[in-house]
């Protein structure tokens, strides 16, 4: 899910070109719900598991307590983010996946900051400071969207 749309996601999932995937109203049995379903469904789930797995680690100590990002994994699922960056600006920052993976690969926040409330600290003030600037044309037009959006 790396931050696809769900019409890239759909694609993906149904096997079928990306120019099949439409976005108009159907009984149900066009792409987008299909993908609206799996993700509902099949991923819930998934993050549910991988939180129990997380749980069985930690109790096991299989890792020997290194367990490094892996508590992140239920709700980087949930929330379709791949990573520490992408679902920490998914929670503190804008609240959509493709714009979240689009504010980690733009502002990835440092290897130091460790602690969960830092990175709150740190990505609301990241984006503080990015809506206080120009907008630029090396921007990318998601963020562009985004800052319309936040200042409208």
């Amino acid at each position: 899910m790396n931050g696809c749309t769900y019409a890239e996601m759909a694609a993906i999932f149904l096997g079928i070109e990306p120019g099949a995937v439409h976005g108009r109203r159907s009984k149900g049995d066009a792409p987008i719900p299909a993908i609206f379903s799996f993700v509902g469904r099949v991923l819930h789930h998934l993050s549910i598991y991988a939180g129990a797995l997380l749980v069985i680690l930690e109790e096991s100590d299989l890792l020997n307590g290194q367990l490094g990002e892996m508590p992140l994994l239920p709700l980087c699922i949930r929330n379709g983010c791949c990573s520490r960056d992408s679902l920490a600006w998914f929670r503190y920052g804008y609240r959509n996946r493709i714009a979240a993976h689009e504010f980690a690969l733009t502002f990835p926040i440092p290897e130091e900051i460790k602690d969960d409330n830092e990175v709150k600290i740190w990505v609301t003030q990241r984006r503080k400071e990015w809506l206080d600037v120009e907008v630029t044309d090396q921007e990318p037009i998601v963020l562009r969207s985004i800052r319309a959006i936040m200042i409208y």
